[in-house]
C-alpha cells in the first residue's frame, strides 16, 4: 500500500493500560527500569497446562477509571481495558471534559478504530462452560452481546459520543498497528479530523491453549534475539493514542508527541503460521516511501521480535533486504521481553513505548538477552538501556495470516 498523504498527521495524546502500569507515566518509568512481571496465571485453571505463568495483568480496577459505572464492571476484561486506556488518552489530549464527553470537536469527524486477536475470548470460554455445565438454557444472554468483536470499539464510541469511523480490525498480532495505520491513511486524506486508534487483548485460556499447542511457549522468560532464545509468554493489555491533523493541534495548542509520517501493509499470502521475509520488508519499503524517506534516515526500529525460534531471524532478514549493509548501525529491540506477547494490543502498546522513545531521546532494551545468535546479527540494545537522538522510528509488526504492518513516527519539528 502507497498512499500519498495530503495533510500531517500527528500524536497528542496516549493511554496504556499493562502489567507495567495504567497510565503513560507509570509505564514508562517501569519498563526502563525493567522488572520482569511474569507471574502464575490466576484468571483461569491452569493445573492441566504444562506452561503456567504469562504477562496476566493481576491488579487492575476498573473502578479507578469509572467509579460507580456498574454497567463498566459488568463488562468482559478487552472492554474494560479498552475504555479505561481510552479514557487515560482522551484525557491526556485534553480533548474532553470532566463528564467524559468531547469538548472540541464535531462528534462526528472523530472516529474510534481497535485491532484485537481474540477481542472477548474470556467471555466466549464462559458461554462454553456454561453450555457444558448446564445447558444451552442457562446461558446469560447478555454474554452474547458482550463477547462480539465488533462490541470492543462500538463501546468505546458510546461511552465518549464519538460517531466517526468504527472499525475492529481482528489481523491477528499486527492488529494494533494496522487499526493506527488505518487512522493515519483516514486523517491524512480528510476523511476524518481525529480518530483515537490501537489495541486491546484479554488474557485468556484459548490464548495459552492454541500457543502452547504449536509449542511457542517457552518455560523460562522471552529472550527476543538471543541465541538461547525458546519462545514467547502470552500477555495482555492495551494501548491507545489520540490522533489528528497538525492544523488542529496547532490550533487549539495541543502538546505533540510525534508525528505519524509514514505507513505500509502486506500479506506473505504463503502460511498461516510461519512468516516470510518477503512480506515484511514489503510492508517497510511501502512505509518509506510513504514518508519520502531512505533507509539511512531510521534512528532506531522497535521491533515485533517475539523471541520464538521461528520469529527472530524472519524479521531480521526482512530488515536486512532494507537496509543492507548499514543494519548493524541501527539499534532494534523488542519490548516483548517485558510484557510478553500481548496478541492485538501488542505493536498498539509498543508505539506507546516509541512515542516515549522519541520524547525521551531514550531506547528500552531488550531485556533477558544472554547470547547473540549469528541468525541475528544486529544492536538489539541488549539489557541496557540507550540515550541517543532519535529522530525517526520503525516500528514493525508480523501476525498469523502473514499479515505485516510498518510505522514511521517522527520527533516532530
Amino acid at each position: 500500500m502507497q498512499l500519498n498523504s495530503k495533510k500531517r498527521v500527528v500524536i497528542t495524546g496516549m493511554g496504556v493500560i499493562s502489567t507495567f502500569g495504567f497510565n503513560i507515566k507509570d509505564f514508562w518509568e517501569n519498563i526502563k527500569i525493567g522488572k520482569n512481571n511474569f507471574a502464575k496465571i490466576k484468571s483461569f485453571d491452569v493445573s492441566k497446562f504444562e506452561k503456567k505463568i504469562g504477562g496476566e495483568i493481576q491488579n487492575f480496577d476498573v473502578e479507578a477509571f469509572f467509579p460507580g459505572d456498574n454497567e463498566v464492571k459488568k463488562m468482559g476484561r478487552a472492554k474494560q481495558y479498552a475504555l479505561s486506556s481510552a479514557l487515560d488518552c482522551l484525557r491526556d489530549a485534553n480533548i474532553i471534559d470532566d463528564s467524559n464527553r468531547l469538548k472540541i470537536y464535531d462528534n462526528f469527524r472523530v472516529g474510534v478504530v481497535a485491532g484485537s486477536t481474540f477481542g472477548e475470548s474470556p467471555t466466549l470460554q464462559n458461554i462454553v462452560d456454561n453450555y457444558l455445565a448446564k445447558g444451552i438454557k442457562e446461558i446469560p444472554t447478555d454474554l452474547y452481546e458482550d463477547f462480539q468483536l465488533s462490541s470492543v470499539t462500538q463501546t468505546v464510541a458510546a461511552k465518549f459520543k464519538l460517531f466517526g469511523c468504527n472499525m475492529m480490525i481482528p489481523n491477528a498480532c499486527a492488529a494494533g498497528l494496522y487499526s493506527i495505520g488505518f487512522a493515519y491513511n483516514c486523517l491524512s486524506k480528510g476523511a476524518e479530523d481525529a480518530m483515537i486508534a490501537g489495541g486491546v487483548d484479554a488474557f485468556s485460556r484459548t490464548g495459552l491453549a492454541g500457543f502452547s499447542r504449536i509449542g511457542a511457549i517457552t518455560s523460562e522468560v522471552p529472550r527476543p534475539f538471543s541465541k538461547n532464545r525458546s519462545g514467547m509468554l502470552p500477555g495482555e493489555g492495551a494501548g491507545f493514542v489520540f490522533m489528528e491533523t497538525e492544523e488542529s493541534a496547532l490550533k487549539r495548542n495541543a502538546k505533540i508527541y510525534a508525528e505519524v509520517v509514514g505507513y505500509g501493509q502486506s500479506c506473505d499470502a504463503n502460511d498461516i503460521t510461519a512468516p516470510d521475509c518477503n512480506g515484511l520488508s514489503s510492508a517497510i519499503v511501502n512505509a518509506l516511501k510513504t514518508a519520502h524517506l531512505t533507509p539511512s534516515k531510521i534512528s532506531y526500529i522497535s521491533a515485533h521480535g517475539t523471541g520464538t525460534r521461528v520469529n527472530d531471524p524472519v524479521e531480521v532478514n526482512g530488515f536486512t533486504h532494507v537496509f543492507g549493509n548499514i543494519l548493524p548501525k541501527i539499534p532494534i529491540s523488542s519490548l516483548k521481553a517485558l510484557t510478553g506477547h500481548t496478541m492485538g494490543a501488542a505493536s498498539a502498546i509498543e508505539t506507546v513505548a516509541s512515542i516515549m522513545s522519541i520524547k525521551n531521546q531514550y531506547i528500552i532494551p531488550t531485556y533477558n538477552f544472554v547470547e547473540k545468535d549469528p541468525e541475528c546479527d544486529i544492536d538489539c540494545v541488549p539489557n541496557v538501556g540507550r540515550a541517543m537522538p532519535i529522530d525517526f522510528v520503525l516500528k514493525t509488526a508480523l501476525a498469523f495470516g502473514g499479515n505485516n504492518a510498518a510505522l514511521i513516527l517522527r520527533k516532530y519539528k
